[in-house]
């Protein structure tokens, strides 16, 4: 355990000294005057005491950060929020994209049919209510003053490996399709060259435009269809049918909802897109059963048609993910109200998220027998 313990926390390690050179430009951000004079309070400091939170209050945070160090640091808590306030919250999703990189370019993590199997969801949380936040995370469930502060959050994670490769944190209203786009790019930047990876969505997420750029970037897909996705296709079907590759073609007015983006139009109504319907039973929680229907470009040699119902089924770690990222690792108890130190917050215990995962997918138990 020490080992894998170590490996992975030297990368933290060495990330906290590179700080004020690869990194300052970003953390910087739009105040290229930060950190620009002697400080009291080192980049590293501040870097692993974001991480080291452990759910106290702010100041005793702080105090037990300085006590852990055993260096003579001397600073206020206000001086230290206000080192803290210029840090760029961007500069850690930059440094969790650069560890990812640093873990999968060992090509020692598992795969599944030699895929990477990533899914791509979202989850919201609540935000402390001061000051203008509402304005600021784009909150509007009601009329009236009181509405909660809500935020969101998107992902790509390795459901094998319990990897987040990427997040988003977002308004609370925001473009499912868009951040999913934007984690695809950040993953194929990520993995190795030439690895396949195949990621699995949710009811939400088909879109043919989506489709049309991954077909485009050579990626794979497996999308679970709501009852009016494709309902043209999904009628091909017959019921002694459950696995079957369709040709799914636009016309003009089926293109309409595309008219303001001509040239896509256009590309789509000269298309052809041959893709792949999977259809099987469930049984719901209280003993009925519910037909579900999946989208795909994955072939049955790599996965056949009972693979495709447990390869979807993988596509729950995300949500338990979410869950133990935002109450088992306190990641939504927020110590800050301004959005800029939520942020950080979030970020930090996302990179922390990786790292406890990291250690408990290299850890063997010796004795499988031992009580």
């Amino acid at each position: 355990m020490m080992s894998c313990e170590k490996s992975y926390l030297n990368r933290i390690h060495r990330t906290a000294f590179l700080l004020d050179t690869e990194y300052i430009d970003i953390i910087r951000g739009n105040n290229q005057n930060a950190y620009t004079r002697k400080r009291k309070i080192l980049l590293p400091h501040i870097f692993m005491q974001m991480l080291a939170t452990t759910g106290k209050s702010q100041k005793n945070e702080i105090s037990d950060f300085i006590e852990q160090v055993d260096e003579n640091i001397e600073i206020s808590q206000t001086g230290y929020f206000n080192a803290r306030m210029k840090f760029n919250p961007d500069a850690l999703r930059t440094i969790l994209h650069d560890i990812n990189r640093d873990v999968y370019a060992e090509k020692k993590l598992l795969k599944l049919n030699d895929y990477y199997i990533m899914a791509i969801d979202g989850s919201d949380f609540l935000i402390p209510k001061w000051r203008d936040n509402k304005e600021v995370w784009k909150t509007k469930l009601h009329d009236g003053d009181n509405d909660p502060v809500m935020g969101s959050a998107s992902s790509i994670f390795d459901v094998i490996n319990k990897c987040i490769i990427d997040i988003s944190i977002n308004s609370y209203k925001y473009s499912e399709k868009s951040s999913a786009e934007d984690h695809l790019g950040y993953a194929r930047d990520i993995l190795p060259q030439g690895s396949k990876m195949v990621c699995i969505f949710d009811r939400g997420y088909p879109s043919i435009k989506l489709i049309d750029q991954m077909l485009e970037s050579g990626q794979y897909f497996v999308f679970r269809l709501k009852a009016n996705d494709f309902k043209r296709e999904c009628e091909e079907l017959r019921d002694d049918e459950d696995d079957k590759w369709i040709d799914v073609i636009y016309d003009r007015l089926r293109s309409n909802h595309f008219r303001e983006d001509r040239s896509f139009r256009i590309k789509l109504m000269n298309t052809t897109y041959h893709l792949r319907f999977v259809k099987f039973q469930i049984v719901l929680n209280d003993g009925r059963t519910a037909t579900e229907i999946l989208l795909t470009n994955l072939s049955e040699t790599d996965f056949d048609t009972e693979s495709m119902k447990e390869l979807y089924h993988l596509r729950w770690d995300i949500e338990s993910s979410f869950r133990k990222l935002k109450y088992d690792l306190g990641a939504v108890c927020f110590h800050s109200k301004k959005p800029t130190f939520q942020e950080i917050e979030l970020y930090s215990q996302l990179i922390m998220f990786n790292v406890v995962n990291r250690i408990i997918s290299l850890c063997r138990v010796a004795d499988a027998h031992r009580k």
